[in-house]
């Protein structure tokens, strides 16, 4: 909300009601607490904020919450994260770039020698991150890489019997008889963080993780990466500090994430490397074939020298740090909310 209040306020937009969409069915968020129906109803616009979750706000619940302010002011617009709404010309639902607005510099040198070739880093139980997890320790650049399976706070949080019944769960929407393998052998691993001693479990948006500050290539592992029929209406191809913080660090990263994350990225104007970096995956729908071909090319990537890709083009992730804060980009990525 903050976030929304800055912009709003920066681009002139004081007639618009913000609100958060949680706060309608009392989650809170922050201490938001919904607009009286004397608000909704004076305002001459109300924006209600869903950027900042995969939230996809044109099926139930969120379409009820926002059906029901409609009754009352049927100037409405839902914000959402979903990247697919930059593309969209859409009077109910816009694309507001929540991850995007939020960066700021960070005091970071770049390294050229690094420690490690792969970073992916992964606090939050997902399915392909628990593929990614299984995919890395198989690989020859398993001891090359720096990651991580499951915050040990959020470990911490839960008794043995919830422990398992979610790793099981994962490993079902898995589906796959070699993950289920490679897992059955490290799932004593779990929670597996060996470069985060004394990390709290909760949510870290600095850079300061050797996942970024010793680590040439980043893998994205996103909040949501085609989940086809697994997660009833929180599937929404949002994207989020993770892909932001790679670039914050000058880093050249692969998107296990929705189908089209890459191609957006492009479309905003990154250099995504394609003349070194293989996004074909890109394309791939379901995440287990997805996971799969992002391996294969990890696997081609660790065959060559990347401190010497890193140094010849350095300079070319410097301007996709740059492009962060110029205002042609966020004018750029900005473009529905007008």
């Amino acid at each position: 909300m903050d976030r929304l209040k800055k912009y709003c306020e920066a681009n002139n937009l004081h007639h618009i009601l913000n609100t958060d969409i949680k706060s309608f069915i009392g989650i809170a968020n922050n201490n938001v607490q919904p607009p009286t129906l004397e608000e909704i109803a004076n305002a001459t616009e109300i924006w209600v904020d869903a950027s900042y979750d995969p939230i996809m706000v044109e099926k139930d619940p969120w379409s009820g919450v926002l059906a029901n302010i409609k009754k009352t002011n049927t100037n409405v617009k839902a914000l959402t994260c979903d990247f697919t709404y930059w593309y969209k010309t859409d009077p109910d639902i816009i694309y507001c770039p929540f991850w995007f607005m939020a960066v700021y510099p960070f005091n970071f040198t770049p390294k050229a020698q690094r420690r490690f070739k792969f970073s992916c880093l992964n606090r939050e139980l997902k399915p392909h991150r628990l593929m990614n997890f299984c995919l890395f320790h198989e690989a020859d650049y398993f001891t090359d890489s720096c990651i991580s399976f499951w915050g040990k706070a959020m470990y911490n949080e839960l008794t043995p019997e919830q422990h398992n019944d979610n790793l099981d769960r994962m490993m079902n929407k898995c589906n796959d008889p070699h993950i289920a393998d490679i897992f059955g052998k490290i799932r004593h691993l779990v929670p597996y963080s060996p470069y985060e001693d004394g990390y709290s479990g909760q949510n870290d948006h600095g850079v300061t993780h050797l996942a970024y500050t010793d680590t040439y290539i980043n893998l994205v592992t996103e909040t949501s990466c085609d989940f086809i029929d697994l997660y009833v209406h929180c599937d929404a191809p949002i994207l989020t500090e993770k892909t932001t913080k790679p670039l914050l660090c000058r880093q050249m990263f692969l998107m296990c994430a929705q189908t089209g994350a890459v191609q957006f990225m492009r479309d905003l104007g990154f250099d995504m490397f394609d003349d070194i970096i293989d996004h074909s995956y890109d394309k791939i729908e379901g995440f287990v074939p997805k996971t799969y071909a992002i391996h294969a090319e990890l696997l081609r990537l660790s065959k060559l020298d990347l401190e010497k890709i890193f140094i010849q083009n350095s300079s070319r992730l410097e301007q996709n740090y740059l492009r962060l804060f110029r205002p042609e980009f966020m004018k750029l990525i900005t473009k529905q909310m007008k």
